[in-house]
């Protein structure tokens, strides 16, 4: 039935609107917009909602003749959301919950720091290979992975579904360009803070959000982003200028040492990352994304846990901001769109989501398509499609291929004899579930439900 009626509104819609995959894709958040004002139960309130942010954008379009003004109507959809959303209660809006399977074992210190040298050896050594295009493709490619990484935190520990990782990048880059004539350490610390301060604000009224919602929240932060921030920045066909930091007197001229800087930076935060998983903090964060209202219940600070990730992770992607910007020494308004933090949030769930590897995996596929298409011109037709199979391949793989991997190097390591022995093994009851192992981790007693 819901096709059906998606249908007959793609009958009303062709004579007024174009067939178009971008337009098509952020009318359904629109859609959204109308129904969130229906608390998805009342039709008519719904309808009333529809028609209020129509008229909204025609009157805008019709009256509000100056150029920054112009652009508030294509916004519209996404700020009545964005407000809906925070305002509603969201015990009001029920929907469906995504369930996965059991996260990959997390890697050790030794292991993560081993891995990561190797990956820089292995990176240098490719290096010398690669022409001054491929060098470039390869920067753009860890830079990417940086995102995907705040998202393993985010989203793979933390269970926060953020679509605005590419726009809190995008402000990375532009505190980057403004700062210091752009091209200085204190220009990479204020991209770090600018991120991080903008992830925390967003963070606050979305404290209470989760899945579906926090998305659309996202998003349609991003979207205002994309229509209200960065075209006015840039400008219509404008560009910023970004210059590449020299790291403790090292130069970074080349595309070769900015390569090799950009995957230094991603095994450090990898590394990183990969210790706050382990960490009590971790262990928190998995116990949330768990069960809010148990941790609750057993005094855990859901808010102040959920906005250090969410601040932490904002941080990440200003750093990444800074990456991407000095790949190509400058940054335009079509370089951080909307649609491409959804990309970024399906490249990860693709590649892996819960496993450094997989972020990895998942970014170079995207920084190397560019590189196929020559060599592949079909790929190029069918890249719609193939996006359409490997979203659906998640609910099939929730792990993705980097689970998979995690999954083979495990059986690998309990044939030979390597697997560690568990230090704690569930009796029943609540013990198994990440809320328990956090309190028996932390060294205390889980007696009952009730104690």
């Amino acid at each position: 039935m819901s096709c059906s009626i998606a249908a007959l509104a793609g009958i009303l819609l062709a004579p007024i609107a174009r067939l178009d995959i971008l337009l098509l894709t952020l009318l359904v958040v629109d859609g959204y917009a109308a129904a969130i004002i229906g608390r998805l139960r009342s039709l008519p309130i719904a309808v009333g909602g529809a028609m209020a942010i129509g008229l909204g954008q025609y009157y805008a379009t019709g009256y509000l003749t100056s150029g920054w003004l112009q652009r508030v109507q294509s916004v519209i959809p996404m700020a009545v959301l964005f407000v809906m959303l925070i305002v509603l209660p969201q015990d009001r809006l029920k929907t469906a919950t995504f369930t996965g399977a059991v996260a990959p074992r997390v890697a050790g210190l030794k292991s993560s720091i081993a891995w990561g040298a190797i990956l820089i050896v292995g990176t240098y050594l490719v290096s010398l290979g690669l022409s001054d295009v491929n060098l470039r493709t390869a920067a753009n490619g860890f830079a990417l992975a940086l995102v995907l990484l705040s998202l393993m935190l985010l989203t793979g520990y933390g269970g926060m579904v953020s679509i605005c990782q590419m726009s809190l990048a995008g402000l990375g880059a532009i505190a980057m360009g403004h700062v210091a004539h752009g091209g200085s350490l204190l220009g990479v610390l204020a991209a770090i803070g600018l991120a991080g301060g903008v992830g925390a604000a967003l963070a606050l009224p979305t404290l209470k959000m989760r899945g579906l919602y926090l998305a659309l929240a996202t998003f349609a932060f991003a979207t205002v982003m994309d229509q209200a921030v960065f075209t006015q920045v840039f400008g219509t066909g404008g560009a910023l200028t970004i210059g590449r930091p020299h790291f403790l007197g090292i130069p970074t001229q080349s595309d070769r040492a900015w390569m090799m800087v950009g995957c230094v930076v991603f095994t450090i935060a990898a590394i990183a990352v990969l210790a706050v998983r382990r960490s009590a903090f971790g262990r928190r964060l998995v116990a949330v994304n768990d069960s809010p209202a148990a941790c609750a219940t057993l005094g855990v600070n859901i808010n102040w846990t959920k906005l250090v990730v969410f601040t932490g992770a904002a941080m990440m992607c200003g750093l990444a901001g800074v990456l991407i910007g000095g790949v190509t020494h400058q940054v335009d308004a079509l370089t951080f769109p909307a649609l491409l933090s959804l990309v970024a949030l399906l490249l990860a769930r693709v590649g892996g989501i819960n496993t450094a590897t997989g972020v990895l995996l998942g970014a170079f596929t995207f920084a190397l398509f560019p590189v196929f298409v020559p060599h592949l011109p079909h790929i190029l037709h069918n890249q719609f499609l193939l996006t359409g199979i490997a979203a659906v391949s998640v609910g099939r793989d929730p792990n993705g291929i980097g689970g998979r991997i995690a999954q083979a190097a495990a059986l690998i390591r309990k044939r030979l004899g390597w697997e560690p022995r568990p230090a704690f093994v569930p009796t029943g009851g609540l013990a198994g579930t990440p809320a328990a192992v956090f309190l028996e981790e932390e060294g205390g007693q889980l007696v009952s439900a009730g104690h």
